[in-house]
């Protein structure tokens, strides 16, 4: 029995036998002898041993590091971050041939070529060129301003302060005009002090309002019809704001706008952010616009046909007005044809050029504590319409007064609009800000339509002599 047991344990140099071969050197298993000493020696690589990346970053002139700029290894995670200084050193790097990139926010990125010595440094310095990038855009909806990737609605937006100084704009409706899809701007009749309607994406009622909410800084604004409004024209208070006070504006379009400003919004939303300071040194702006309001149409003349009337197939000697409904019965013929046009002849025509101005100024700036923006804006226009001459004596001399100049011109315009934005820095994590803004708007429109057969009636069925 302990026969069996001695033939089967393990002997002792066997384990030592194992134990020096597992634990011998690489150069040791390296040579495998050969039976008759003809064997072939087969020698491993020595594997390569790590080396490193040291350099600098600068700016273009190379005279100016730039701290914080990240210098990675191309295809690897291997990088480092340079300090105040510019210098950067990358450790663990293979030997070899490697791409190295650099980049900083605000400078173009930059990739070159290094090799790596075994088991040393190579050197490689980059120099940044400055680039503009564009920052995210945010939009404001009824919660605050946002960014625009985090906002799921449909917004559009404009920039006004980026189109006031490279086009004339009389007021925020021509912002809006042909700006941003889905959104229309449907002109009315032209005259001074008119509203156009706004449409976002259609019509969306037969019997309700069509127009948009308006919503300026946050607050409400009234864009129902103004009172005491007696002639066909549509006018609202949505044109006295002052395009040189607003900084952008964003359209909220489709059922999404409900969801933030409730089912007054089912028209859509046209939300309007004023101007407000920056902190900085102060800055003055002023401005003057100046021209001339007049009527480009071309109106049709008005005919009448004259002849004699026919009896028993003969014409009459008296001259008379020939119908064509009567010279199509036989009951006159049609011998001579006159045409007059009370909108065009310059003696009774009630259109004529009438000029424009506008002009203003502003300021703004402020520290960490107080930032502000002060406006003041005056406007006068005077439409398209002038009483005629020749109807300005008559009424002279029936009256014995002249008559006065609201009769004479009777579409005027005088706004004069202050606004004031103010934001007070009370503590590091809470400001506020006041938004005020006042406006004193006088218009006088003219009368039209069928009131008292007005311009457009005229226009139509006036006969055909003076």
């Amino acid at each position: 029995m302990r026969r069996d047991v001695r033939a089967h344990r393990p002997r002792p140099g066997q384990f030592v036998m194992v134990a020096a071969v597992a634990f011998l050197p690489a150069t040791a298993l390296a040579e495998r002898p050969g039976g008759d000493g003809g064997g072939e020696a087969a020698r491993m690589e020595t594997p390569r041993v790590d080396g490193a990346i040291r350099g600098r970053v600068f700016e273009e002139d190379g005279s100016t590091p730039i701290a914080g700029a990240q210098v990675i290894v191309v295809g690897t995670r291997l990088g480092a971050m340079s300090a105040a200084d510019g210098t950067f050193i990358i450790r663990g790097v293979t030997a070899g041939t490697v791409q190295v990139r650099a980049l900083r926010l605000g400078y173009q990125p930059v990739i070159t070529a290094v090799t790596v010595p075994d088991g040393g440094e190579a050197t490689a310095d980059f120099r940044l060129v400055r680039s503009a990038i564009q920052l995210e855009a945010v939009v404001t909806t009824a919660t605050g301003e946002q960014s625009r990737k985090s906002v799921g609605n449909v917004v559009a937006s404009v920039k006004v302060d980026s189109l006031v100084g490279t086009m004339p704009l009389t007021s925020v409706n021509d912002v809006l005009t042909a700006r941003t899809s889905g959104v229309q701007v449907q002109l009315g009749s032209g005259q001074t002090g008119s509203a156009p309607s706004i449409r976002i994406r259609g019509v969306n009622s037969l019997s309700l309002s069509n127009e948009p909410l308006i919503i300026v800084d946050g607050v409400r604004a009234d864009n129902s019809p103004a009172p005491g409004n007696f002639s066909t024209q549509r006018i609202n208070r949505f044109t006295s704001f002052n395009p040189e006070d607003v900084e952008s504006i964003d359209i909220i379009k489709g059922p999404s706008a409900a969801a933030l400003y409730g089912t007054a919004a089912a028209n859509g939303v046209v939300v309007i952010k004023t101007k407000r300071g920056r902190v900085g040194r102060t800055e003055w702006r002023a401005n003057f616009e100046g021209g001339q309001v007049s009527q480009p149409a071309t109106f049709f003349d008005n005919y009448r046909s004259w002849g004699r009337n026919l009896v028993n197939g003969t014409p009459t000697a008296a001259a008379v007005l020939c119908r064509v409904s009567d010279a199509s019965l036989g009951r006159c013929v049609v011998d001579s044809l006159t045409t007059f046009n009370p909108l065009s002849n310059p003696e009774t025509t009630p259109f004529a050029s009438q000029p424009r101005y506008n002009y203003g100024v502003s300021t703004s700036g402020g520290n960490e504590k107080l930032r502000f923006f002060i406006s003041a804006d005056r406007e006068d226009e005077i439409g398209p319409y002038e009483m005629p001459a020749s109807e300005i004596a008559r009424l002279t001399t029936l009256r014995g007064t002249r008559p006065r100049p609201g009769q004479i011109h009777p579409n005027q315009l005088g706004q004069t609009s202050v606004r004031g934005n103010f934001n007070l820095g009370l503590a590091p994590n809470l400001e506020l800000a006041v938004t005020t803004g006042y406006s004193d708007r006088t218009l006088n429109s003219l009368f039209d339509g069928g009131f008292f057969a007005g311009l457009s009636f005229q226009s139509y069925f006036a006969p055909g002599f003076r």
